[in-house]
């Protein structure tokens, strides 16, 4: 009996073991959707549109790939031979008869072979043949023939990342994954008791992920070692700044006794020791300023494909190459994520696009969208043409010309109008008649033409100087990279506040080119020299104690102990909410009106978590007005302008007032007394000569 028992218990621990191996080494598989987030109309009997995606060069496409599609169309009950067809990437995939479709949010789920998807850009083209008559003439231009591709309509894919080879080429795979929903793959550990230049070195890294995915909410997580826990250490990969003296005993083994770093940095990527389908990338040195340098070089994509192995040192005479960091302000539809885009069919057919403006930024005068495109020879010229729409506002067109055909463009300036506006929706309208085209006849549907992924937004701009949340992250970045910017953390700083300042630094490097001019620092660490910087100050007055010093300066102060928010004309705040409340205020530096400071504060501590996403998450980001923001609990927002934005208008206006030109009516009067008084004066002194003679 017991010998029974004894088996029983170690079938049971054998059992046990074999799941715990397995839930460590099976290979996670990741979902991605694809949405197309616009709706699409396609017009007439003849149409299309194509969807670009993105698949990152390290995944591995599972089966169950599918493009689910959900449209509406007009009422084809007379006619049964309108179809749908789906290729991918020119293969042709599906065709799907639209007769039995109905007519309002018809849902269909094609699948897609998962052999045919590329490990870069991918497109999905959807052509359409549309009939509601029998007459096709009539069907080509009536408003009622028409179908909508709904905007939630999306691809999706399964997939599992390749195993990371041995190697640091490769960076910043496997700790960030570009393409992924979550890209942040891994946690930033840092010594329990920062330097200056460590934090420094971890937040260029975080900024560095965060200018890789311009338009994501990332989630970093920046933790000292001595506060991971097991689960962070099993289930993530680490990245370990720290001087080598700092670093945790965990480590010791990848380095040897002998190791010296006094005048370089070693940079070694080694299986984690808590999980061997993870990776540890250690980031050492005994001379912190080389840190900085390191993480740079990290940044630089052709000096990490040079680094051969998976161990690499970093001296002085390694450099960074000093590239243009200037933002012109041309986006190419390359840049915005589209390649050649080819559009068949006849009549009428358009290609979208979609830009962002940076906030902070205004268009300059000489702003234009530059159309760059190839088109069919056998078009009827004398009637094809292209027409632009920006913002659904017809802009300008021209014909087609079939001595351009091969090579053609078209430059629009934008309206001022639209120069204010956050968002450029561009519309490229087609309308593609076919030569001796016969709409009773045989259709001829060999038409195509191509928008070219040169075509660009060429948006000059200048950077506004007002200090309002609406221009956020301005003006804390400018020309493609930091505005010269200081960033004071708590001296006891927690992960929570060591984590927002890496989010809140990351969603600032969307919109950066170089990590330059980025600093951190402690209260005690701040000099006379840093004064002369833009500073974002974090954490509660009293383990910050530089936001002490400019309380008087504050737009909302706190009180003299430091424990509430004080309500004032502009905000009133009960009694007990101003205990609790976090808040973010951008004022005029006191030590430099030509600088700017932004505070990230709360008089409690667990109060600055609750401003998080509005420092980090797009979404949130919108909602910010004015600048100073009181934040509660439950992520509502009381928004305040204390430098008034109308007054300063109407500054701006009366200052133009006084400097207008003056009219010519108010100009030829004053000219034919200046002329007369000059020849009463010739007169005179003519007359004076005579007598003195």
């Amino acid at each position: 009996m017991i010998k029974k028992r004894i088996m029983v218990v170690f079938i049971i621990c054998l059992f046990m073991s074999t799941v715990i191996v397995n839930s460590e080494t099976k290979e996670k598989v990741y979902i991605k959707n694809y949405q197309f987030n616009q709706d699409i109309e396609v017009k007439g009997i003849l149409g299309g549109y194509t969807f670009f995606f993105y698949v990152d060069k390290y995944w591995e496409i599972q089966k169950n790939v599918y493009l689910e599609l959900i449209f509406s169309q007009s009422d084809i009950k007379e006619y049964k031979h309108s179809t749908l067809n789906i290729y991918l990437n020119d293969t042709p995939i599906k065709s799907v008869s639209l007769f039995d479709k109905k007519a309002n949010r018809e849902v269909i789920r094609i699948k897609l072979p998962a052999e045919k998807i590329k490990n870069d850009y991918n497109a999905v083209k959807i052509k359409t043949y549309h009939r509601i008559t029998d007459e096709p003439c009539a069907d080509d231009i009536n408003p009622a023939n028409w179908l909508l591709l709904h905007k939630d309509s999306h691809v999706h894919i399964n997939y599992k990342e390749k195993k990371d080879p041995s190697g640091l080429k490769e960076y910043p795979y496997p700790y960030f994954i570009e393409g992924a929903d979550e890209p942040i793959k891994a946690i930033i550990t840092v010594p329990s008791q920062q330097t200056q230049n460590e934090m420094t070195s971890a937040m260029k890294l975080a900024a560095d992920f965060g200018r890789r995915v311009p338009f994501k909410n990332l989630d970093i997580k920046m933790i000292p070692f001595n506060e991971l826990s097991e689960k962070d250490k099993k289930t993530h990969h680490l990245i370990c700044i720290s001087h080598k003296l700092n670093l945790p005993k965990d480590f010791l083994p990848y380095i040897s006794d002998d190791e010296n770093l006094k005048d370089k940095v070693m940079m070694k990527e080694v299986v984690s020791p808590y999980n061997k389908n993870k990776r540890l990338l250690l980031i050492l040195s005994d001379d912190e300023d080389k840190l900085i340098k390191a993480v740079e070089i990290l940044g630089e994509e052709r000096l990490v494909l040079q680094m051969k192995k998976n161990i690499q040192y970093i001296t002085d005479r390694d450099e960074k190459p000093q590239t243009d960091r200037r933002d012109d302000g041309k986006i190419t539809m390359k840049d915005l994520g589209y390649m050649d885009h080819t559009i068949e069919g006849i009549l009428y057919q358009q290609a979208n696009y979609g830009v962002n403006i940076p906030k902070g930024r205004r268009i300059k005068e000489d702003a234009f969208v530059n159309i760059h495109m190839r088109y069919s020879k056998i078009l009827n010229f004398n009637r094809s043409s292209v027409a632009i729409y920006l913002n659904d506002i017809p802009i300008e067109d021209k014909p087609l010309s079939y001595e351009r055909a091969k090579d053609d463009y078209l430059s629009i300036k934008i309206p001022k109008e639209l120069r204010n506006n956050s968002y450029l929706e561009l519309k490229v309208v087609f309308y593609l008649e076919p030569k001796e085209f016969d709409c009773n006849r045989q259709r001829n549907s060999n038409i195509w033409a191509v928008v070219l992924k040169d075509s660009n937004f060429d948006l000059p701009y200048e950077f506004t100087n007002e200090r309002y949340f609406e221009n956020y992250p301005s003006p804390f970045i400018r020309e493609g990279k930091f505005n010269d910017l200081l960033v004071v953390l708590p001296e006891n700083i927690n992960t929570q506040e060591l984590s927002m300042a890496g989010n809140m630094i990351a969603f600032m490097a969307h919109n950066i080119k170089g990590l330059e001019d980025l600093k951190v620092i402690k209260p005690h660490e701040f000099t006379k020299e840093d004064e002369q910087k833009n500073i974002i100050l974090l954490g509660s007055p009293k383990e910050n104690k530089l936001i002490a010093k400019i309380n008087e300066n504050l737009h909302i102060q706190f009180d003299d102990e430091l424990n509430q928010l004080m309500a004032n004309k502009k905000i009133g705040l009960l009694e007990d909410f101003n205990k609790d409340a976090a808040t973010i205020q951008i004022i005029q530096s006191p030590w430099n009106e030509k600088k700017s400071v932004m505070l990230v504060s709360g008089a409690k501590e667990y109060s600055i978590e609750w401003v998080e996403d509005f420092l980090k998450d797009p979404i949130f980001v919108s909602k910010l007005k004015g600048d100073a923001v009181v934040i509660d609990e439950n992520k509502n927002l009381y928004s305040v302008y204390y430098v008034d934005k109308k007054k300063k208008e109407e500054l701006k206006t009366e200052k133009k007032d006084t400097e207008r030109k003056i009219e010519p009516t108010q100009v030829y009067p004053l000219v034919i007394l200046s002329i007369s008084l000059g020849v009463m004066l010739i007169i005179g002194i003519i007359i004076i000569m005579k007598r003195n003679k």
